[in-house]
């Protein structure tokens, strides 16, 4: 989805389903994930985040698309993460939640 950062067009790329082997209970356990992406026109990666799955929970989109947004953007300075959370929402048809 498109999302406009300092006036520049930028992507934001989600990838669901992402095999993952995490440590629960002291053993390695397998997992899923979403990783969030923003990129350019031509491809070129500014930043990606993935976001893990508890084992027992069960995967929902949504959230793995939230949660790993929030891991992409907690460095950013508080102006450029508003302007991604408002184009998200746009393209998501929720605008002002």
């Amino acid at each position: 989805m498109k999302v406009s950062i300092n006036g520049q067009e930028r992507y934001l790329v989600f990838k669901h389903h992402v095999p993952l082997t995490v440590t629960w209970r002291g053993e390695p356990t397998p997992t899923e994930g979403t990783l969030a992406r923003i990129e350019a026109r031509g491809g070129e990666v500014f930043g990606e985040a993935l976001a893990a799955k508890h084992p027992l929970d069960q995967y929902c989109k949504e959230t793995g698309r939230k949660v790993a947004m929030q891991y992409l953007l907690r460095d950013l300075p508080r102006e450029m993460r508003q302007q991604v959370w408002l184009g998200y929402r746009a393209a998501r048809g929720k605008v002002g939640v």
